[in-house]
């Protein structure tokens, strides 16, 4: 496992502040951020994730399908979905994708990296 988290999230003040977060909690983690789903192929070529965060508002049909084929493609790998809060629907088209849930987007940093950390190991 070499510790690397994908952030894909839109805002890109949201996603830096999630990266130092991360990178400063002295598990090893190393992040990168992207602002789109489309860019996740890219960014695969240049190194495997352990996990990939995306945040809720780019979930979509389109979104959910590529995420799953990316899990079917690289063993191991673990989505979780950045939500503010977490609907029936999002959660059964999550779940039907295979993704492995959810971690709450917010100031609770600690809550957050306890997510991870359960997902990963």
């Amino acid at each position: 496992m070499n510790n690397l988290i994908t952030i894909v999230d839109p805002l890109a003040d949201e996603a830096d502040l999630l990266k130092r977060v991360l990178e400063e909690a002295g598990f090893g983690y190393r992040c990168r951020t992207l602002s789109q789903l489309d860019q996740l192929g890219d960014a695969f070529s240049a190194g495997e994730a352990d996990v990939v965060l995306v945040d809720q508002d780019l979930i979509d049909g389109t979104a959910l399908r590529l995420l799953h084929k990316l899990k079917r493609n690289h063993r191991g790998l673990r989505v979780l979905i950045l939500a503010h809060e977490v609907s029936q629907d999002l959660y059964r088209r999550a779940m039907e994708h295979a993704l492995d849930g959810f971690c709450l987007k917010g100031d609770d940093y600690p809550a957050l990296i306890d997510s991870i950390e359960q997902t990963i190991n």
